[in-house]
């Protein structure tokens, strides 16, 4: 595959279209493009978007807009972003994400990781879980008091990814909430 073929370059593409290299944020990521983002080498500590692999990208983007109400940008209709109070969220083709990261996309059964999602309360978690359900997850762990001390459940979304919704009455995790 040449470099103009894959879906690295689209995704460079479309942030070039949106002006992100304009104000110097593409950073490593088009590093081998551009030149990225002089501020400094190495890797900050940060996770600028997570990009989840998707069968049906209509139905994700659904999910996540009209079902948890996540604010959609403006992107072509193979992909799309949300932003997240800090970060963004991705959805894309499973094959063509496979395919962009040389690698099988049949993944099937756990992936050895899950999304966090943290709220103010026991009450917010299971709300956030109904709400989740409503819009076509499925409920893995009812919420529930845990062992360290909080209160946390799971739900799967509909491609599988794992979300845990979680209350922590120890401390906050990630940025606040504007």
């Amino acid at each position: 595959m040449v470099f103009g073929e894959s879906a690295m370059f689209r995704t460079l593409l479309m942030l070039e279209l949106s002006g992100v290299h304009a104000y110097g944020a593409c950073g490593w990521f088009c590093r081998p493009v551009c030149g990225g983002n002089e501020k400094g080498a190495g890797m900050k500590p940060r996770i600028s978007m997570i990009t989840l692999g998707v069968d049906d990208i209509e139905r994700a983007v659904a999910f996540y807009e009209n079902g948890l109400g996540f604010p959609r940008m403006e992107s072509p209709p193979t992909v799309a972003f949300f932003t997240l109070n800090g970060s963004w969220l991705g959805l894309y083709g499973r094959e063509a994400l496979a395919e962009d990261a040389q690698i099988s996309s049949d993944g099937g059964g756990f992936n050895s990781f899950a999304l966090a999602h943290n709220v103010e309360s026991e009450a917010e978690v299971d709300a956030v879980l109904g709400q989740a359900v409503e819009a076509g997850a499925t409920l893995v762990k009812a919420g529930q008091r845990v062992f360290w001390g909080g209160y946390s459940g799971y739900f799967k979304d509909p491609d599988g990814h794992l979300w845990e919704v979680a209350y922590n009455p120890h401390f906050w995790i990630g940025p606040e909430d504007k």
